[in-house]
């Protein structure tokens, strides 16, 4: 009887604390969103590249992926000082955290690092990215005559995009270029924007370049619509890490 009447019972939703609740909404948008991270590690200056793999709200912690091009020799000293800067578009994200582990994953190991107490940004509510990775449906966006059919929204803010452009069309993009794109929100809805490329990133799967780009909504009705599909995602995903 204790065992059927258990499974009537559910779990209070775990109560997160505001300054908790505050860092997790600025760097949730970069798990999997290919921003590359520049990690310092301790007393060394030299810049080690990284990427944000997951933000686990529940165990306060950060992991990173191994940070590459870290000497053979290095050693991880326990609780070592961790400074994480992420150039996203056209505004830089930083903490410092500390030194948790390093955690093995098949051939490669993951970095854990521990909840930091601040996030220095210049991100405004309103730029809040949303990374698609965990959604149902994936927008899309088409680019003027550059892309035959369209293609993966990875990331998306106010102010910038982040596209999956095949490689193929990799001589047909530059750093600077402007370019028109019509993006597809959801089922019906779209809005239309300028863009201007402003990184051009290779990826593990070769047939694949991840483009950041800004991005200003055509009109102002194009800006409302964005705004509150961006609003809708980020409850979504706030409602996710609660479960």
């Amino acid at each position: 009887m204790k065992g059927l009447w258990s499974r009537f019972i559910t779990k209070a939703p775990e109560e997160v604390p505001e300054e908790v609740s505050r860092v997790y909404t600025q760097l949730y948008g970069l798990q999997h969103s290919r921003h590359f991270a520049w990690v310092q590690l301790g007393d060394n200056k030299t810049e080690f590249q990284s990427m944000v793999l997951n933000v686990d709200m529940h165990e306060r912690q950060i992991i990173l992926d191994e940070p590459f091009g870290l000497p053979h020799t290095f050693y991880w000293t326990p609780g070592m000082s961790v400074q994480v800067l992420i150039k996203d578009y056209v505004k830089r994200i930083e903490f410092t955290s500390r030194f948790v582990k390093l955690e093995p994953v098949e051939d490669e190991h993951q970095l854990i690092v521990t909840w930091p107490k601040e996030v220095f940004s210049d991100q405004r509510r309103q730029e809040y990215r949303v990374a698609f990775d965990n959604f149902d449906r994936v927008p899309l966006a088409s680019i003027g005559n550059q892309t035959a059919e369209p293609v993966p929204i990875l990331d998306l803010s106010s102010k910038g995009i982040g596209l999956a452009i095949p490689s193929s069309l990799s001589d047909q993009l530059y750093i600077d270029q402007k370019l028109e794109a019509e993006l597809c929100l959801n089922a019906g809805v779209y809005i239309h924007a300028d863009l201007k490329v402003l990184r051009l990133e290779g990826v593990e799967d070769n047939s694949v370049m991840c483009v950041g780009s800004a991005l200003e909504a055509h009109t102002p009705r194009d800006q409302r619509i964005l705004e509150k599909f961006l609003a809708a995602a980020q409850r979504k995903q706030l409602r996710g890490a609660a479960v």
